[in-house]
């Protein structure tokens, strides 16, 4: 019963995101289609923003293509 409650608020379930830290990743993954949900300043460093998208399967593949392109 508690386990439902980590993953439930008000009788909804809530949706899982991702915070991701890097701005060229953030501008790839909404290019391939995935649904960014806000942006919000870093914990450690209030100037630079944060991207926090739906996770998702979508987002998975994004990241590890976007991570595949990058030079060795």
């Amino acid at each position: 019963m508690w386990l439902k409650s980590l993953f439930k608020i008000g009788g909804q379930s809530q949706m899982k995101t991702k915070r991701i830290y890097k701005r060229s990743m953030a501008e790839f993954l909404v290019d391939y289609g995935c649904n960014l949900l806000r942006t919000t300043p870093d914990v450690s460093h209030p100037n630079l923003l944060n991207w926090v998208f739906e996770d998702n399967p979508t987002l998975r593949k994004g990241m590890t293509e976007y991570t595949q392109s990058l030079p060795n």
